[in-house]
């Protein structure tokens, strides 16, 4: 075999692996990553477990169709796509504080660029429920604060009231405020705390997974309710259990529970319970999905 024959022949082996399919892969990631680290660096930890989950499920669709996506990019999508990354990729660098608009728009643009370098403007029909899944995510924190004015916190407050007078805590409550008896301590229940947004993240839980599964009337009338119920709920223990802390002058605890980690714990456990309704569902006599008629 001579020189000629040995290169055509390594030109011309089975590849197992796709390049483009790997670089893109590793950009989606990375881009992925980079805002996560965003997210984490301004302390928004309940979007970032939001986030997490957005992101996984963008990453189960493309894996789903891996096979079926035309990869045909042009030169101008590309340099299109570049143009969009660059300043974002810059200003994610400089990224400070959680009102920052390009900490909620990064997930719609970075998809978007991506989407142009992998098949370009004639084939961003194949992502349509991608975008429209990053599109919820993107609009989950200025919706909470467009329904800032729904604010529940006089009912948050009463049900932390009867949570700690249920518990043993003699409690007086006063519109959005909570006292103990025989002390002067107390808190408020301000609008940031009245579990608005936690219903509304659960909520676009239940819209990610009506985008992924089909559904029956039945999963559709009752994951927005137990959403709701979730939501509202565990927030009112995590308001009462601020309450007690604050009887016992644990600043730590305090901060811990209110805006650290402690309450990304809490976000948590309210997706869990939100993944076990529809667990339950799944398993009860009338299933979650509907039956798909057989064709003969």
């Amino acid at each position: 075999m001579d020189i000629d024959q040995f290169f055509k022949k390594w030109a011309d082996r089975p590849r197992l692996v796709d390049t483009t399919k790997i670089l893109l892969a590793s950009l989606g990631i990375s881009l992925c990553l980079v805002h996560l680290s965003m997210i984490w660096r301004v302390g928004a930890l309940s979007f970032f477990g939001l986030s997490v989950v957005f992101w996984s499920a963008i990453a189960a669709l493309i894996w789903d169709k891996r096979e079926t996506l035309q990869l045909k990019s042009g030169i101008f999508s590309s340099c299109f796509a570049i143009a969009l990354l660059i300043p974002l990729l810059i200003k994610s660098v400089f990224l400070i504080t959680q009102s920052s608009s390009s900490l909620y728009l990064f997930p719609l643009i970075a998809f978007f660029s991506l989407t142009l370098l992998a098949s370009g403007f004639q084939g961003l029909g194949q992502y349509k429920r991608e975008f429209l899944i990053l599109f919820i995510l993107c609009a989950v924190t200025p919706l909470t604060s467009l329904l800032g004015n729904l604010d529940p916190s006089p009912l948050t407050a009463k049900l932390a009231g009867y949570l700690l007078w249920y518990s043993g805590f003699e409690t007086i409550r006063e519109g959005v405020n909570l006292y103990f008896a025989g002390s002067s301590n107390g808190v408020e229940v301000y609008p940031g705390c009245s579990g608005l947004a936690s219903i509304i993240d659960l909520l676009s839980l239940t819209l990610l997974f009506f985008l992924m599964f089909p559904s029956n009337w039945k999963t559709k009338f009752i994951l927005p309710i137990a959403a709701i119920l979730i939501g509202f709920v565990l927030n009112g223990i995590r308001v009462a259990l601020l309450a007690v802390i604050v009887i016992y002058h644990n600043r730590v605890g305090f901060e811990y529970w209110h805006s650290g980690e402690g309450s990304l714990l809490f976000s948590m456990l309210s997706m869990s319970l939100l993944c076990a309704v529809i667990y339950g569902l799944i398993q009860s006599p009338s299933p979650l999905v509907p039956e798909q008629e057989e064709t003969e």
